[in-house]
């Protein structure tokens, strides 16, 4: 009786750990070559594959996309040797839909829109990255050369994001009001965390780094050659909109450095 009741034990401690959080299926897609998932259709086919939960390896190498990447379920999406996805000018890189994990890639050549327009309220926003759910992070990323009307390199239209070590670089805005070449985060009823996050040479109407309307905490980030080049453009490196001012205590900014950034209208640092 004691042996068939540690089996059976056993076997409710297995299911128990089977359901518990971290538990899943893991996905790995490469590059080129053989395999269940290859290139940037195995990388969507992995995801249409998985559940909430699982995981997907990527590994190193360029994954040229022609359609934007719907990433539609809560998973953990892991590149591994710093994996390329590459819009090649023709489309976003990821469309976030879901509670889901982004660690360790490089966002690329993104675009979602290169006629200049008046408003961002209805324009193709978030080259790299559009965050569309909440509860979702991005950390150790890179989104270079990434263009929209709002938010170059990434827009968070969502609740309590994180962005942990992720690197900005020569993302621009087109819109002739649009704001935030690196990041835009525009929802006051909103919370975004940056951390650790480097923004460089990024360009936008206003907030030429960064753009901030919402609850917001930036710390240890660092901010350099930015540049808010409207009319009247305001904040080179970050740009906190009248309701998520840093004076009001909405938005925190901590430890960070702002060196050589530029407005044409003021505010070149911080605006």
């Amino acid at each position: 009786m004691r042996k068939s009741a540690s089996i059976f034990l056993s076997v409710c401690a297995l299911f128990a750990l089977m359901a518990a959080p971290g538990w899943g299926a893991t996905f790995d897609v490469v590059a080129s070559g053989n395999g269940a998932y290859v290139g940037a259709s195995g990388l969507q086919a992995a995801i249409d594959a998985a559940s909430n939960g699982d995981t997907i390896n990527v590994g190193a190498g360029t994954y040229a996309l022609t359609s934007e990447i719907t990433l539609n379920k809560a998973v953990t999406l892991k590149g591994s040797g710093n994996p390329i996805l590459d819009g090649q000018n023709k489309c976003r890189v990821i469309n976030c839909k879901a509670s889901a994990t982004i660690d360790g890639f490089v966002i690329a050549n993104g675009n979602v829109g290169t006629t200049i327009i008046r408003s961002e309220a209805n324009a193709p926003n978030g080259g790299g990255l559009l965050i569309a759910a909440d509860n979702v992070t991005g950390k150790n990323c890179s989104f270079s050369k990434n263009t929209a009307n709002a938010g170059g390199g990434v827009k968070v239209d969502a609740n309590n994001a994180t962005i942990i070590n992720c690197v900005f670089s020569d993302n621009t805005v087109n819109a002739e009001y649009g704001y935030g070449g690196g990041l835009n985060f525009a929802n006051i009823a909103s919370n975004i965390s940056l951390k650790n996050c480097t923004f460089t040479a990024n360009s936008a109407h206003h907030g030429g780094g960064l753009y901030i309307y919402g609850r917001a905490t930036v710390v240890n980030s660092s901010f350099s050659g930015n540049a808010a080049t409207g009319g009247f453009g305001m904040g080179g490196g970050l740009y906190a909109g009248s309701d998520a001012s840093v004076s009001s205590g909405t938005a925190t900014v901590t430890n960070c450095t702002f060196v050589e950034n530029s407005a044409t209208g003021y505010g070149e640092e911080l605006c």
